[in-house]
């Protein structure tokens, strides 16, 4: 063959080449552009050497551009990119640029063109030169909003309550753990607060379960406009809080969030048509003063809180260590009380209040007392709170009934008479739809008149038991037991429920009569008087010792006495001897 028959054969051979060459570049092309237009993700490849940026059709439709829109300059795709994520995009790109890894892949928020952002996962795969150096990155962005989305929504169901926002116990548990690790490497304090709502029960009580969640949502929202952006608030359970401050410089930072938490409930709340007040009573725990776990923290957060409410609520109190022996103390006491009416450890004592004008005996107030087989007396304040916790107060408040009516009778038939036995009632009891109809019948076992009894009830119980205690109230009232108010001027919206109700009596704390020379508990002491004589109602003064508050209060008008000054709580064989020596 000649050589020019060997160049036309050649020519041929490079033709068919390139023919077999550009058939399969518009196979691939095809290719490319089926998987484009058929893929719902955004395809995209970045050329390093120049900063140009390709973007498929399909990409610039999801963010709503028009082809000829589409910026082909990376800058540009970076400033479309949401702010906070931008450090996390770059940081990606550079860790794959610097370990030299084939694969890219983030997830972050890009901005459409009508301005609002969508969630991407972007991935792609690098290419690099000999040098080792990028030179191509070539990917795909999926639109994963809704996925998003929908994990936002299971994490919010998981972590967060429902009716408040707030966080749940779990999650703030895992934040006080990681904030506790904080403050230990960086050397500061942390605070972790607990709350309950003071006689949040009456709101449901009164307005239904329906205001009451409302009225929570609502607290919620007050709670977080008191704390820093860096405070977590936590929903406990119930109407119970948690708060967790971290990076204390010192302990003063948690008490003025404490004040300004307190403060802010003086006013009202309205919710629907109804306005409606509350305080809150916190503990506050701080670490690593008071512990170095989240679970030794929270228990005496709360532990604290339980004191600010038996020192009258609506104020907050640090943990100390005392309050350990305190709830030691109240443990025992749990235990072994569930024993002391068999064991016969419970026994009553009687104080006489006196008329002020005539000095006779008017009123016997039974007094429970405990005699531990073991520890001696035990103060009622320390295991009455505990028998009304634990519900013993039920079958306790039962026993005094018993005892007192039949000691009552015992006086009767000894020829005593004139007096009535004033009985104190709890909360419990109160709140038993069955009390009233409990202490009918052990009157008519006694056989004791109706008349004869006058039903002592603290301030503060009217807060706390509305419900049962107005139904309990108007059928006893009925039958002739008489209604006195312990206390008075120490609770809530004394007035309010005095109409509510209607009273009988009348006690004025023994905190304004200790001191009758302050100008101020003279004129609480006259308003309190000159109140319970406009709606008939007796008064008593508890706690009179010494013979200037008995004559303050004689001549201002008060009715009754009841105080060391004429007589201690006597053993029922004493009371005979003083009411022999009385009559």
């Amino acid at each position: 063959m000649n050589k020019g028959l060997m160049i036309q054969e050649e020519l041929k051979n490079n033709i068919k080449k390139l023919k077999k060459q550009k058939d399969a570049l518009k196979k691939s092309e095809e290719r490319y552009r089926l998987i484009s237009e058929g893929s719902s993700d955004g395809l995209w490849d970045w050329d390093l050497s120049n900063d140009t940026v390709y973007i498929s059709k399909e990409w610039s439709e999801m963010l709503g551009f028009e082809e000829q829109e589409i910026p082909k300059y990376h800058k540009k795709w970076i400033e479309r990119i949401h702010p906070i994520d931008i450090k996390k995009v770059t940081s990606n790109l550079h860790r794959c640029f610097k370990e030299k890894s084939q694969f890219y892949i983030c997830e972050y928020r890009i901005k459409l063109k009508e301005g609002k952002y969508i969630w991407v996962s972007s991935k792609g795969k690098l290419l690099f030169n000999d040098k080792g150096e990028p030179v191509r990155v070539a990917g795909s962005h999926t639109d994963i909003t809704e996925k998003k989305r929908m994990k936002e929504k299971l994490e919010r169901l998981v972590h967060y309550d429902q009716l408040t926002g707030t966080i749940l116990r779990t999650a703030f548990m895992d934040r006080l753990k990681v904030s506790i690790e904080e403050a230990k490497k960086e050397g500061l304090k942390l605070s972790v607060m607990f709350l309950d709502i003071d006689n949040f029960k009456i709101v449901n009580d009164m307005y239904g379960h329906h205001i009451g969640d409302l009225f929570l949502k609502k607290i919620a929202a007050r709670l977080k406009a008191c704390i820093r952006n860096a405070d977590t608030l936590c929903r406990v359970g119930g109407d119970e809080f948690a708060i967790l401050l971290p990076n204390l410089n010192s302990i003063d930072e948690a008490d003025e969030i404490a004040r300004g938490i307190i403060d802010s409930f003086n006013c009202t709340l309205i919710v629907n048509k109804y306005k409606l007040s509350s305080s809150i009573s916190i503990g506050i725990a701080v670490y690593p003063d008071n512990g170095k776990s989240g679970k030794m923290l929270l228990e005496k957060a709360d532990i604290a809180m339980y004191k600010a409410k038996e020192e009258g609520k609506n104020n907050s109190r640090h943990f100390n260590n005392c309050m350990i022996g305190e709830i030691n103390l109240r443990n025992n006491i749990r235990s072994d009380l569930k024993d002391a009416i068999g064991n016969g450890e419970l026994f009553l004592c009687y104080q006489p209040l006196i008329d002020a004008r005539t000095k006779r005996v008017v009123r016997l107030e039974a007094l429970i007392r405990w005699k531990h087989l073991k520890r001696g007396i035990i103060s009622p304040a320390d295991f009455i709170p505990v028998a009304e916790g634990t519900k013993l107060i039920i079958p306790i408040g039962e026993w005094v009934l018993n005892n007192a009516f039949k000691q009552l009778k015992e006086w009767y038939e000894l020829g005593f008479k004139g007096f009535r036995l004033s009985v104190n009632a709890s909360v419990v009891q109160l709140q038993k739809p069955e009390f009233a109809e409990v202490v009918s019948k052990i009157l008519a076992e006694k056989g004791i008149f109706a008349k004869c009894i006058e039903l002592e009830i603290t301030e503060s119980v009217l807060m706390d038991s509305v419900y049962n205690l107005s139904n309990n109230l108007n059928l006893l009232r009925e039958q002739g037991v008489k209604i006195s108010i312990d206390d008075f001027g120490t609770g809530y919206n004394s007035l309010k429920y005095i109409q509510k109700f209607g009273v009988d009596c009348i006690k004025i704390d023994r905190t304004f009569v200790s001191n009758v020379n302050d100008d101020i508990n003279k004129k609480i002491i006259n308003h309190i008087i000159s109140l319970g004589h406009s709606i008939n109602a007796e008064i008593i003064a508890e706690g009179v010792e010494t013979k200037e508050q008995y004559e303050y209060l004689k001549e201002q008008g008060c009715d009754i006495i009841q105080g060391y000054y004429f007589s201690k709580p006597l053993l029922p064989e004493e009371v005979t001897k003083f009411l022999r020596a009385n009559a």
